[in-house]
């Protein structure tokens, strides 16, 4: 099913919220979250577990506004009858460079920030590992990480996250996020460190 939609007033003061804490970031234009990311987000506090989302599937608003279209698809609802609902068209974020790649993470971040998943800040932490690796200069006879392995790496850190968080993710009374709490235990361990490593085969350079 698709994700609960946030009421305008709850969205806007969420952004609102993160604006005030975040004052370093401008929040719009490629920093802008899609309302579909932060429902998405919302989704997982309301579901009390912690869902993978793929890069690819963080847009910013403007691009998610230039396609507000519906599909309408035949749904058999929960009595049986077949039905015609709409749903929102899928629309890619653009990650075609490696700066597009880090706004998408970014907006991820955002999301999850506004949501209360986990702290931007945390977010950053893992992404900065990523990008650390991805771009560091390979050892001669060694081939660069590529994106492949960072996204490899980004989805087993999800994985992990969500076998040390079976019990929730929702912030503690004192507003500890359990998800915080786990980080730096998943990006440290082996299982995460190693899809990170240059691979042979790059050749000698001259």
């Amino acid at each position: 099913d698709a994700p609960r939609r946030l009421p305008p007033p709850e969205r806007e003061a969420r952004r609102a919220r993160q604006a005030t804490e975040l004052r370093g970031l401008v929040l719009t234009g490629e920093y802008e979250c899609s309302h579909g990311l932060v429902d998405k987000a919302v989704q997982m506090i309301e579901d009390n577990c912690i869902a993978y989302v793929p890069v690819d599937e963080c847009n910013k608003r403007e691009s998610e506004m230039g396609h507000e279209k519906k599909d309408k698809t035949l749904k058999t609802d929960g009595r049986g009858f077949v039905r015609e609902s709409t749903s929102d068209q899928k629309v890619s974020a653009d990650v075609t460079s490696d700066l597009k790649l880090k706004n998408a993470f970014v907006r991820r971040g955002l999301a999850f920030d506004q949501a209360q998943v986990m702290s931007f800040a945390v977010h950053e932490n893992l992404v900065s590992l990523l990008f650390t690796e991805y771009l560091r200069e390979a050892p001669v006879g060694f081939s660069k990480v590529s994106q492949d392995q960072l996204m490899r790496a980004d989805r087993e850190i999800f994985r992990r996250l969500q076998e040390k968080t079976r019990t929730g993710i929702r912030p503690g009374l004192d507003g500890t996020k359990p998800i915080d709490t786990h980080r730096q235990a998943v990006l440290d361990s082996a299982g995460v460190q190693m899809l990170l490593l240059p691979r042979p085969g790059g050749g000698v350079r001259r």
